[in-house]
């Protein structure tokens, strides 16, 4: 009897294992409905735990459905599309990226009669699709390079004209689609600034594509994907297509955003131009643990509160995560994410899930063009590990030592990113090392700049281009929406404590200050700076 049964397939067999069983029905439902079943009544089974049997439930359901067949024809391609009400685009990628996972290896388990080995459907080759984008969503490189290989290849398939423009107007709209499919809100996509930021993003992915000659081909891609600077775009689509391939996962990797008080949407506050809108928002959000991708608080706005680091450091005090955006005079929007809450003091702090970014030139009149995109690193870009300057501020220093503001990455006075306290300038150094020497403005930001005067003299008078810029905003929102109540049970448990003897004394919060003082007293002992002193 165990030699007669039917084998299925050893991908259909690890499909099943990547999946949950409720993600199975899921697709089993849908298929169902594309089918048309001809009144055939909705099965009572669940899909079971065990992944060979799972595997056999989606086989039977195949013959059941008429989904047994090696090719799939267009009307149910369609239908399938229908109702999964998938993006074209993103279609056409699962399907493809099906058809390639099914055809790899022998793609069955041990047995010496293939007559045993039913020809696997529609059904079993969109299981083995979605279950490779959950496992390259989740880190695994293997399964991100066939999905994005399955990416090139249709676009190769689905671009006729050799012109550059056709090609990167596929990825914009792959790249518009996964954004809408975690937004569900087309009217966000009209946006100018969300076109201009598709766009970046989408020339990102081109990039890749002309790395491989338009031909697609994987080794291209694998060395291009060791280049100095991650691609954008291939991270973004292998962390983004899982989650647009099931309707019931739609959405989950949108953070909500919202006012001050915690309940006032901002997700359509189109015409005041904010500087995080709910695309950008989607796209850092890949970047960040699931927990910091449910609501984002904002806590700050120089056009609401002032430009004022008092107010700032006021109104980002203890909320946490925080990701801090700047606009420059020009129109460029960048930033930085501190994984703890902002505190004045002389040291960096903060761990490896900070990071820095660039959402390219967002805002003016002047268009962004490709070889400004080629100037600069969009994006997001993560510590490199050769130190653990991530985060820096400082406030009421009077010491030139310790510029007061914050900082992202480098060193002190030469930082990756840097936002001085005065709220109108700041730099961005390529040199700096903890976030792996990016440009986060590009050379067209230098040479308007310096037509404007927006170029920041130095001491001798002369320009300094690497980097500075002028500040037009300021924005912050506190990304751990459950953090404020979690510290308030904090110190609600150490007050308990301090009442029982725990805690206080020159250790509590009132002397904060005074170890802060003697604790740069002590490292400078015997330094250079003593003299001065």
């Amino acid at each position: 009897a165990a030699e007669s049964r039917v084998r299925p397939s050893v991908w259909l067999i690890e499909a099943c294992a990547s999946l949950e069983p409720v993600e199975v029905d899921e697709v089993v439902s849908l298929c169902r409905r594309a089918a048309n079943a001809k009144g055939q009544p909705e099965t009572s089974s669940s899909c079971p735990s065990n992944s060979t049997e799972c595997a056999l439930y989606v086989l039977e359901h195949e013959r059941t459905l008429g989904l047994q067949t090696h090719h799939d024809c267009s009307n149910i391609t369609d239908a399938l599309r229908d109702a999964f009400a998938t993006p074209p685009m993103v279609h056409a990628v699962l399907h493809r990226l099906g058809d390639t996972i099914s055809t790899r290896g022998d793609g069955f388990v041990t047995g010496n009669d293939s007559s045993k080995n039913p020809p696997v459907g529609v059904l079993g080759k969109l299981l083995a699709a979605i279950a490779s984008c959950k496992r390259a969503a989740y880190g695994n490189k293997d399964d991100a390079l066939v999905l994005i290989q399955a990416v090139l290849d249709t676009c190769a398939s689905q671009v006729t004209s050799l012109e550059v423009t056709d090609k990167t107007k596929f990825f914009e709209r792959l790249i518009e689609e996964l954004a809408f499919s975690a937004t569900r809100d087309a009217a966000l996509l009209d946006d100018d600034a969300t076109n201009k930021f598709l766009a970046y993003l989408a020339l990102d992915g081109a990039k890749t594509y002309f790395a491989s000659g338009g031909s697609g081909n994987s080794t291209s891609t694998v060395s291009s994907s060791k280049k100095k600077h991650r691609n954008q775009f291939r991270d973004t689509v292998s962390r983004s297509m899982y989650d647009a391939s099931l309707p019931s996962r739609r959405g989950k990797l949108l953070p909500k955003l919202v006012g001050v008080d915690g309940e006032t949407s901002l997700m359509t506050e189109k015409k005041e131009s904010p500087l995080l809108a709910p695309t950008a928002a989607w796209f850092l959000g890949l970047s960040c643990p699931s927990e910091w991708r449910v609501k984002w608080r904002q806590v700050f706005d120089s056009t609401k509160h002032g430009a004022s680091f008092v107010s700032f450091l006021n109104n980002t005090k203890n909320v946490g995560p925080t990701l801090v955006l700047i606009q420059t005079k020009i129109g460029y929007v960048l930033g930085g994410l501190t994984s703890l809450s902002l505190k004045s003091g002389s040291d960096f702090f903060g761990d490896e899930k900070s990071f820095v970014f660039s959402l390219g030139k967002l805002f003016g009149a002047e268009e962004s063009s490709a070889d400004d995109a080629s100037s600069f690193d969009f994006g997001v870009h993560r510590p490199t590990g050769v130190n653990s300057h991530f985060c820096y501020c400082a406030q009421g220093f009077t010491s030139e030592r310790f510029p007061n503001g914050v900082g992202f990455g480098g060193q002190i006075g030469h930082f990756s990113l840097f936002l001085s306290s005065d709220f109108e300038r700041g730099h961005a150094r390529h040199t700096a090392a903890t976030f792996g020497g990016v440009r986060l403005i590009g050379d067209a930001h230098a040479s308007s700049a310096e037509k404007t005067g927006a170029l920041l003299s130095s001491d001798d008078g002369t320009i300094n281009q690497d980097g500075s810029f002028e500040v037009e905003k300021v924005a912050a929102y506190a990304v751990d929406g459950d953090f404020a109540k979690r510290l308030l049970e904090k110190n609600v448990l150490e007050n308990r404590r301090g009442a029982h003897g725990g805690g206080g004394g020159v250790l509590s919060q009132k002397y904060a200050e005074t170890r802060m003082l003697l604790d740069v007293a002590r490292r400078d002992a015997g330094g250079a700076e003593r003299q001065d002193r």
